[in-house]
C-alpha cells in the first residue's frame, strides 16, 4: 500500500519503499531505514532519531561497547590483574582463543587468592550472565533491573562474545540521544 504516514508504514510494513522524484532512494525494512538511512533525505524524510521512539527495534548490538578487555582463560592472576590494571578495569570477561565467552573473574576475588600463578580458568565465575545480540531495548533494560549487575556481555546465538554493555554505557547512549532530541525539538 501506499502512503505518506511514516509511524503507520513502520508499524505495519515488511519493507518500506522510499521514493523520490521517482527514483528509488532505499528499499528496506523498517528496522534498517530507521538505524542506516540511505541518505540525508530518507534520514529527514523517516524523522531523525525516530528509532528511538521504537525501543523495540534498538538491539544490544547496536549500544553495545564492542571491544571490551578481555583475559583468555590459560592466563594466571597476576598477568589478569595487570590486565586490569593497565585498562582501569575492576573485571574481565573470560573468554577463549575463538572468543566464546568462558565466565569472568573480579579485582575483588583475585585479591582474595594467594598464590597468583593460578590460572584464571581456576578460579574464574563459569557461570556469566549475558545477553544475545539481538535483544532488544525493553528486554535489556529488564534484564538490568532483574539481574543487579553493572555489565551485561553481549553474544551470539553459539555464545562468541561480540561486546559488553556496562549501566553507564547503556545511560550515556540513551543521554546523548535524549541530547540530540532535544536539539531537534528547539530548532
Amino acid at each position: 500500500f501506499v502512503t505518506h504516514d511514516m509511524d503507520e508504514a513502520l508499524n505495519l510494513a515488511d519493507k518500506i519503499c522510499i521514493l523520490k522524484d521517482g527514483k528509488l532512494l532505499q528499499y528496506d525494512t523498517p528496522e534498517d531505514i530507521l538505524k542506516n538511512p540511505a541518505g540525508e533525505y530518507v534520514e529527514e524524510f523517516v524523522g531523525k532519531n525516530k528509532i528511538w521512539t521504537k525501543p523495540e527495534m534498538i538491539r544490544a548490538e547496536d549500544v553495545m561497547i564492542a571491544n571490551p578487555v578481555t583475559v583468555t582463560s590459560k592466563r594466571n592472576l597476576l598477568q589478569a590483574r595487570e590486565k586490569m590494571r593497565d585498562n582501569k578495569v575492576d573485571s574481565l570477561l573470560v573468554i577463549d582463543k575463538q572468543r566464546k565467552l568462558l565466565g569472568y573473574i573480579t579485582l575483588e576475588y583475585i585479591r582474595k587468592i594467594k598464590e597468583k600463578n593460578t590460572l584464571v580458568e581456576e578460579v574464574m565465575n563459569k557461570e556469566p550472565k549475558c545477553v544475545l545480540g539481538d535483544t532488544n531495548l525493553p528486554e535489556l533494560l529488564d534484564k538490568f533491573n532483574s539481574l543487579k549487575m553493572g555489565y551485561l556481555p553481549v553474544s551470539d546465538s553459539e555464545g562468541k562474545l561480540l561486546g559488553l554493555i556496562t549501566r553507564s554505557s547503556l545511560i550515556s547512549v540513551l543521554s546523548s540521544q535524549y541530547i540530540d532530541m532535544e536539539g531537534i525539538i528547539d530548532e
